[in-house]
């Protein structure tokens, strides 16, 4: 390939012809002011100048986007201002010191001609700014769809943009499903899956569904034989056995081998961890006897075991690779299909649509697409992937590979460091390869003089690679400086500071990591506190904290720093790219909203009650367990939260805590930091709530959100917001600190910025332009090889980041790089490429003699040691603050339960599984018509848990019946039984827990053992024939609970409905919970777990008094909203659905006496198909006679 063309000038760029540019722009050489100005050329120059809908900007984030738009315009309107200031007097001679672009906007008018022309287009492109497409890469894509959709096969209408976690939470529950209750065998990979969790599948997928990701796979080898297994257990039986083969007696392969004849005969040798004898296979001296007269045989022997095993584990990832790979296209096309029927997009959808569309150059689709847009300028170029940059060439490349259009590329390879969003820095040399022609920015426009000369005599010093290997093509490149020198930053004598780059050594630092951090931290503020008291100043001014950054490698030390100058009297910020969902509070706040939500769940307002909201502690939690009227009372407080959640949504509710909570903080920045997240995340919560069915939905959606917040651009508005920033030191981590500038820099953590090895390594592969997962077994290590040192790579890039943040000073703090690695005296150094780039660097410069001696770098062996001091100088003057307006307080329809309808109010959900099993409906019912009921004595069974009572007793039962083993007796599973009592907090003083436990287990057992119908006993229920817990909601429009009495009343039903049910009209959701679903004999039952104590007796649980009890309840009106809601399931499900041959009984187990006797504790009803035809009606609002 022809090397490209050197270009000295913004001007000498051939921007009207077919071809590639590439400008590569250092830190601080404006680059966005090139990108303008380069705007303004293409709408002024050639013989058909460029409109703004024909000339694509593209960049990175949707912040970048709006500010180039802006400086665009601002470019305009300034061309604008100069082109009629010309024409009111041309004669005004040009300066000789004219700025480059004024100089080339005179040179273009020889006369008023020109000048009018171009005074016309511009204020033409002024007007039509609004239309040209100036955006992110994703905005481009969403274009092509939506202006394209039949070239592109996509949807007419363009859908809404989601984020991609909570689609990607969904789409892995599903397949999680499918793998822990499928009927079908597992095949071998979806076993090895199934066999971790589900973090990690989700996390396995969240690399490989990424644009331009696969994952590498191979044929697996063939499985050991049955007969392999056997001749393997046998050698190994053997070794063990041998007498005085071993070293030691407790030698690791020697126990390794135990383990492994052990699980041959336990048959679970192909979960056996091969790793544990594997390991062994280079150090046998270790552990074999020398002079064993079997030694030579026992090598042997145990070469041919490391390789079955080996082979075993190699087949087994290959396995697993392969299932990982089908997981991942059935994954993506399930999301298609759901999110398109949704008209939803997710950012990665719009990336892979657009690509899929432009797989071929020469498509019809690429050809028009070049001639509406026949320039594309393309910043932060660095930070494209495979995919991203496959678009653009398609779009500017012909079939033979030659140009068509003009593609700038704009970027600076050195700041390449957003490899874990998928930026590609193979992609960015791949692409640049492609440029006909290079402009080199050269002039840092940001720093000050002394900064400049300091950064080039480190790199010249420590060499300019940003990598390991001396010879790697991206490098630093020494830069000129343009200077801020009109205000230099100055000592408390009023001399100019010339060691703008200061390194300061500690070498006495602690041997423990965590104690190095520490020291570090407490080393920074204390100096930050010492430079502000110093009276140093920037221009005529004081150094004030808001001239200070501080950039650290993690969130969490953000916050520690942050206390550490709170101590000094230093007012801080944190900000960076953390969502606002990874905080403590909003940790606090999830279970806060959860009490609210469930504020009949004593254990949930407790929990609530122990955060920060509720601000009480052991002492006074205990005292209001044992103070009844102040535990009503705190749970009155969240009753009427749950309302006003119901009445004015949940910002409401987040305001009146944030209110609460603020109230009781300091005033301080830790009270503004306080509000500002709990409005944001009352926002954002009101904003999702308003596309949730309910507050279950929303609490779920919540804790996604924490367990796995958005990393993509849909995580923008997530981001934590910044508390008023006025004259604070900023806190930020190292890539939020990307694109901004401070005047003075902090780096007290970059030695600790090292490696880690990634679970799931992402190699680049050069056949096919895309990374891919690598979890063979064969090609593990040279990917894990090549991704650390890659992950160095870009460690380097970031301390070039870092450093340039800085304008006119930077401190940076050192160890010895060769430092012990984990604490202990005399221990290795980490070495190339696990550890940071700040010591390799530091290594370096030893090697080639040490820093150099110049006026620019200090070089200070100070061991971290600054004075102590205070920041005694006002935080703030005095604000005039003004109140947002809030808007208006929405009201939400209302959803409703079984429960809520008993009691005569609204609930957003069903409340708990035992939740209508309470105390005031446990009254023993007297039952008139049982004959025997006098003369029949206590049963002993029914009175040995006849203490315990109540719905907190219920819902451990209840989970018991639906968290079991099917395939152990309860008696077998004592651990579930305690978790469920302790869970619910079911107290039993009076009863020993081993007791309890027993009971309970015979208590199940006997539930699942007997007859409830006939040929069906639960414990003998295949688990595909049923489902626990199915909740169920289905929309009110209206409903008229008069119209419902009178249908029951006129079909004979009428005491089915509660008497104190109100005559009113209900809008909302129906909503509830069926305990179990059950499939016999092609019917679908309802059935439901009651522990209701009915009295002592056997008889106390007869038919009879079952059908008083019900009905004393309200129960038959439960099971018939079930079977109603049931029906509507099947109707839906079922391609024949009928109801005589479908739908089965309502079946309530009242579970103390089932099996105690002929039908004790079992009732049983089939609803009249006429009833159901004319409830059903009712709820769906159509006349029912219809």
């Amino acid at each position: 390939m022809t090397e490209a063309r050197r270009v000295a000038h913004w001007r000498e760029l051939a921007l009207h012809s077919a071809g590639r540019s590439l400008i590569e722009a250092s830190a601080g050489t404006g680059k966005t002011w090139t990108i303008a100005v380069l705007y303004l050329r293409l709408l002024l120059e050639g013989e058909t100048p460029r409109g703004p809908r024909e000339i694509v900007v593209s960049t990175f984030t949707e912040a970048a986007a709006q500010e180039l738009r802006e400086r665009v315009r601002a470019r305009l309107a300034w061309a604008q201002q100069v082109a009629e200031a010309y024409l009111q007097n041309p004669l005004v001679e040009l300066a000789a010191d004219a700025a480059d672009d004024l100089a080339w906007l005179r040179q273009r008018w020889p006369g008023t001609v020109q000048a009018r022309a171009d005074l016309l287009r511009l204020r033409l492109a002024q007007a039509e700014l609004d239309l040209a497409p100036i955006g992110t890469l994703h905005s481009l894509c969403r274009r092509i769809l939506a202006d394209f959709p039949v070239e592109s096969g996509s949807a007419f209408a363009a859908g809404e943009v989601i984020a991609e976690g909570p689609v990607l939470e969904l789409l892995v529950d599903d397949l999680w499903r499918e793998l822990m209750q499928g009927s079908e065998p597992l095949a071998e990979g979806d076993a090895l899956w199934a066999a971790g969790t589900r973090d990690a599948l989700r996390d396995a997928l969240r690399s490989v569904l990424a644009p331009g990701v696969g994952v590498r796979t191979v044929t697996p080898a063939q499985p050991l034989s049955a007969q392999e297994w056997q001749q393997l257990y046998v050698l190994a039986q053997q070794l063990v056995a041998e007498p005085g083969l071993f070293r030691l007696s407790n030698s690791k392969l020697l126990t390794a081998l135990g383990r492994f004849v052990a699980a041959c005969e336990a048959g679970q040798q192909h979960a056996f961890d091969a790793d544990s004898i594997g390991m062994h296979a280079l150090a046998l001296d270790s552990q074999l006897k020398a002079k064993h007269p079997g030694r030579e045989q026992a090598v042997q022997q145990l070469q041919q075991l490391f390789e079955a095993l080996q082979r075993r584990d190699s087949r087994g990832a290959a396995s697993k690779a392969a299932a990982l790979e089908r997981y991942r296209e059935r994954l993506l096309q399930r999301r298609r299909e759901r999110l398109l029927a949704q008209a939803r997009l997710t950012f990665n959808m719009l990336i892979e649509g657009a690509a899929a569309a432009l797989r071929d150059a020469e498509s019809n689709l690429a050809r028009r697409l070049a001639q509406q847009w026949p320039v594309a300028l393309v910043d932060e170029f660095q930070d494209t992937d495979a995919q991203q940059y496959g678009i653009l060439d398609a779009i500017y490349r012909q079939g033979d590979g030659s140009p068509r259009g003009r593609l700038v590329m704009i970027g600076d390879p050195k700041q390449a460091i957003y490899r874990f969003r998928g930026g590609d820095i193979h992609t960015y040399l791949q692409a640049a390869a492609t440029a006909q022609e290079t402009l080199r920015l050269d002039t840092n426009r940001r720093s000050s003089q002394a900064y400049v000369a300091a950064m080039n005599a480190w790199y010249a010093a420590a060499g300019p690679a940003l990598s390991v290997d001396e010879a790697h093509p991206i490098a630093y490149v020494p830069v000129k400086a343009a200077g801020r020198d009109a205000t230099p930053y100055r000592r408390a004598d009023g001399e100019i500071e010339q060691a703008a780059l200061a390194f300061h050594y500690c070498s006495d630092a602690p041997l423990k990591a965590d104690a190095r951090r520490a020291r570090a931290l407490d080393a920074c503020a204390a100096q930050i506190a010492g430079l502000l008291q110093s009276g140093r100043r920037i221009g005529e001014r004081l150094l004030q904290p808001g001239d200070i950054a501080v950039l650290l490698p993690k969130n969490s030390q953000v916050e520690q720093l942050r206390q550490l100058l709170r101590a000094h009297g230093v007012p801080c910020v944190g900000a960076g790219k953390r969502s606002v969902f990874q905080g403590e509070l909003a940790r606090e706040l999830q279970i806060v909203l959860y009490a609210v939500d469930r504020y009949q769940d004593d254990g949930a307002v407790l929990a609530a009650l122990a955060t920060r909201f509720g601000a009480q502690d052991f002492q006074q939690l205990r005292a209001l367990h044992n103070d009844a009227e102040a535990w009503q009372r705190e749970r009155l407080r969240f009753e009427t939260l749950r309302r006003e959640w119901q009445r004015h949504g949940v910002l409401a509710v987040v305001l009146a805590l944030a209110d609460a909570l603020v109230a009781r903080l300091p005033q301080t920045d830790q009270r503004e930091r306080a509000l500002t997240d709990l409005r944001h995340l009352g926002e954002l919560l009101q904003q999702q709530a308003d596309q949730l069915a309910g507050s279950e939905q929303l609490l779920a959606w919540l804790h996604a959100q924490r367990e796995s917040p958005d990393q993509g651009e849909a995580a923008d508005e997530q981001q934590l917001r910044l508390e008023s920033d006025a004259q604070r030191v900023r806190l930020l981590t190292l890539h939020a600190s990307k694109g901004l500038e401070f005047p003075l820099v902090f780096l007290p953590l970059m030695w600790d910025h090292g490696g880690r090895e990634p679970d799931l390594p992402l190699v680049f592969d050069p056949s096919s332009g895309r990374r891919l997962a690598e979890l063979l077994r064969e090609g593990r290590e040279h990917a894990l090889r090549e991704v650390r040192a890659e992950d160095q790579e870009e460690r380097f890039r970031v301390l070039y980041v870092a450093l340039t943040r800085a304008e006119h000073a930077c401190h940076v703090y050192l160890l010895p790089p060769d430092r012990p690695r984990d604490g202990r005296s005399g221990a290795a150094p980490l070495a190339d490429p696990d550890r940071s780039a700040l010591d390799a660097t530091v290594a370096r410069l030893q090697q080639h003699g040490g820093p150099p001696q110049l006026a620019q770098l200090g070089w200070l062996d100070d061991d971290w040691n600054f004075a102590p001091a205070h920041y005694a100088a006002a935080l703030l003057g005095p604000a005039t603050l003004s109140a947002r307006r809030e808007p208006p307080k929405p009201l939400f329809e209302h959803t409703y339960s079984f429960t809520s309808l008993v009691a005569a109010r609204r609930e957003d959900q069903e409340a708990a599984a035992a939740d209508d099993e309470g105390p005031l409906l446990e009254q023993n019912v007297e039952i008139s018509d049982v004959d025997s009921a006098a003369e029949q004595p206590a049963d002993a069974r029914i009175l040995a848990l006849a203490a315990l009572r109540g719905p907190q007793f219920g819902n451990a039962v209840h989970m018991l019946f639906e968290q079991r083993h099917a395939d152990e007796p309860l008696a077998a599973q004592a651990a579930l039984i305690e978790r469920s009592l302790r869970e619910y907090a079911v107290r039993h003083e009076a009863m020993p827990a081993p007791v309890v436990v027993a009971e309970l287990a015979e208590l199940v057992q006997r539930t699942l053992d007997t007859p409830i119908l006939p040929g069906l006993r639960l414990g003998a229920l295949p688990a595909r024939r049923q489902r626990a817990e199915m909740g169920f909601q289905f929309s009110l429009d209206g409903v008229s609970l008069r119209r419902l009495r009178e249908a029951c009343t006129r079909l004979g039903a009428a005491e089915l409905l509660p008497p104190q049910l109100p005559a009113t009209v209900v809008s909302g959701l129906m909503s509830g919970k069926i305990d179990l679903i059950v499939e016999h004999d092609q019917r679908f039952h309802v059935l439901d777990y009651k522990t209701n104590y009915l009295g002592d007796r056997i008889a106390d649980y007869a038919p009879a008094a079952l059908q008083a009890a019900m009905h004393e309840h309200h129960y038959p009106f439960q099971a018939l909203l079930y079977t109603v809601a049931l029906e509507r399931y099947l109707r839906q499900r079922l391609p024949h659905y009928r109801r005589e041959q479908h739908l089965g009984e309502s079946i309530y187990l009242f579970v103390r006496a089932v099996g105690l006797g002929p039908q004790a504790g079992i009732w049983r009803h089939r609803f009249a198909p006429a009833l159901l035809d004319a409830v059903d009606a009712v709820f769906a609002d159509r006349d029912v006679s219809a």
